[in-house]
């Protein structure tokens, strides 16, 4: 269990880092309730602005919102989606080249683990990515989620006809 402001936070990235790391500079955050506004869902809402204010959006102007006034909740739903533009020709997917390399920036956490090792600088965030996307060397960006590393490097090599060897010595699952 986490606060309204942390659960929008955290979900807020996830679709932002989505989106970014195909090189699609979001313009929209979508962001479905289901629950009341007040309280729950102004708490919510700041942790949706909070995250969009990271990357430079203007929250009044690039969310849009809804929430659920006509039945009540007992449970918290959120939906957030990341609507982005981006020229065909800048879209980062499927770049790979072979004999690239796998980097892995922050450590997996799972779990209650996530908020204290973001406190810790430990995970990737918003700035961590859009640092990562101005550079030209790297190829792809994939945010990994529940299906873990192994999972999105055998997709990213798979994408280019490749497979991906992993070291022995990787201290990492």
């Amino acid at each position: 269990k986490v606060d309204g402001f942390t659960l929008g936070r955290f979900m807020t990235r996830v679709a932002l880092m989505d989106t970014i790391s195909v090189n699609s500079w979001p313009r929209l955050i979508i962001v479905t309730l289901s629950v009341e506004m007040s309280p729950t869902g102004i708490d919510i809402l700041k942790g949706v602005k909070s995250e969009a204010k990271r990357i430079g959006l203007d929250p009044d102007q690039s969310i849009s919102m809804n929430t659920e006034e006509n039945i009540s909740t007992d449970q918290t739903g959120l939906g957030v989606t990341a609507v982005g533009l981006v020229h065909e020709d800048e879209l980062r997917i499927g770049r790979t080249q072979p004999n690239d390399s796998l980097v892995i920036i922050g450590e997996p956490k799972v779990g209650d683990e996530v908020i204290q090792a973001e406190k810790e600088g430990k995970i990737a965030d918003l700035q961590d990515l859009v640092r990562l996307i101005q550079l030209d060397f790297i190829h792809d960006l994939i945010p990994v989620d529940t299906q873990g590393i192994a999972y999105e490097a055998r997709m990213i090599a798979h994408m280019v006809g490749r497979q991906v060897e992993f070291y022995n010595n990787i201290k990492m699952d």
